[in-house]
């Protein structure tokens, strides 16, 4: 069998792969974003997206990026993230600040991100760090949430 088909062959299994993949993640994420929603609705939802999750500070640098969906709701911060299949939680009482620097735990994709600095169901300051699409609005949205809970 010639080389060239042998590339196109190989380009065409790797683009349906890519496909597949691409459609999976989009039903996982819905899947994910119904399960938030209905899990947290008694709490108010105020805001639900997309998001890529950073790690936890208190893991460590050796915890890989995941994709979820995060949720702000009158209590909490919540994300639930696909794989791992793990839901993380920070309430609200417990934030002590956001910021938006470039990288957490060595990790950057070049845009600033959302952190949000907190202190622990143990009582230890801790951190969680996201890449959505606009960090400025969610810390808004968040602080102001924090202000009337």
């Amino acid at each position: 069998m010639p080389v060239a088909v042998l590339i196109v062959i190989l380009v065409i299994v790797l683009f349906a792969t890519l496909l597949l993949v691409g459609t999976w993640l989009k039903s996982r994420m819905k899947s994910a974003a119904r399960e938030v929603e209905e899990n947290y609705a008694g709490e108010g939802i105020l805001r639900l997206e997309g998001a890529n999750f950073f790690g936890q500070k208190s893991l460590g640098m050796g915890q890989v990026r995941g994709n979820g969906i995060l949720a702000l709701t009158k209590m909490r911060l919540v994300f639930r993230m696909l794989l791992p299949d793990r839901t993380h939680e920070i309430r609200l009482e417990s934030i002590r600040n956001i910021e938006h620097p470039m990288t957490f735990l060595g990790k950057t994709k070049g845009i600033r991100l959302l952190v949000v600095n907190y202190t622990n169901d143990e009582g230890e300051q801790d951190a969680m760090g996201w890449a959505v699409k606009n960090p400025d609005d969610w810390a808004d949205v968040v602080r102001s949430t924090m202000k009337t809970s």
